[in-house]
């Protein structure tokens, strides 16, 4: 993938992301995501919350403690079901960070393009001034190059990380179908990560 494509993709992950922090450990209260055409999910309060995409009724809550509620009733749960509860909690955690990660890296890397690109025109300015002298022109080139060879770097970085992201997509999937399996509460309930569904959002 040339440098090209990659600022094409970043460009993607600005719009899609909108909001990060510093890409460590995140509190994610207030931010929203969504799953699927149906739902989103948010953390709020560390617990895990699936709401309608379309009146944004709660629907299921997982606790830190990995309890549940589906519409606002607990649900007594077994000990592998709670397993289970545990496995979805933290696969959404995971997710909600990589997104993060990915958001962050992804603004930093534009910019960083984005403030070459205007480096790009300043210098072609100065070579005009020099009357095209053979040297400068030799010295900016080299610049441009060595600044750019460092963007894309980080890019390939970003693209392995976005690998990673669908990866762990597959992982909460896997656990949703599980879920599905054993807790009959949850069945009425669309807790599938759909890729192409997904976003972010601030209140």
């Amino acid at each position: 993938m040339n440098i090209s494509t990659k600022i094409v993709c970043l460009i993607f992950f600005l719009l899609q992301f909108g909001f990060s922090d510093d890409g460590t450990k995140q509190v994610f209260d207030h931010v929203e995501m969504n799953i699927n055409r149906n739902n989103y999910v948010l953390f709020e309060d560390n617990s895990l919350i699936v709401c309608d995409r379309y009146t944004d009724e709660y629907l299921a809550e997982i606790t830190e403690d990995f309890e549940l509620y589906v519409r606002g009733k607990e649900v007594e749960v077994s000990n592998r079901q709670r397993d289970l509860l545990e496995q979805y909690y933290m696969a959404q955690y995971n997710l909600f960070s990589s997104r993060n990660i990915i958001g962050t890296k992804g603004i930093e890397i534009g910019m960083q393009s984005a403030g070459l690109a205007i480096k790009a025109v300043g210098g072609a300015f100065v070579l005009i001034a020099s009357g095209f002298d053979e040297q400068a022109g030799e010295e900016f080139e080299d610049e441009m190059e060595y600044e750019s060879e460092k963007i894309e770097q980080k890019a390939d970085e970003l693209e392995r990380e976005a690998e990673e992201f669908e990866y762990q997509i597959d992982v909460v999937n896997d656990v949703e179908w599980k879920i599905k399996r054993e807790i009959k509460e949850l069945d009425y309930i669309d807790l599938y990560v759909d890729e192409d569904a997904l976003s972010i959002s601030v209140d």
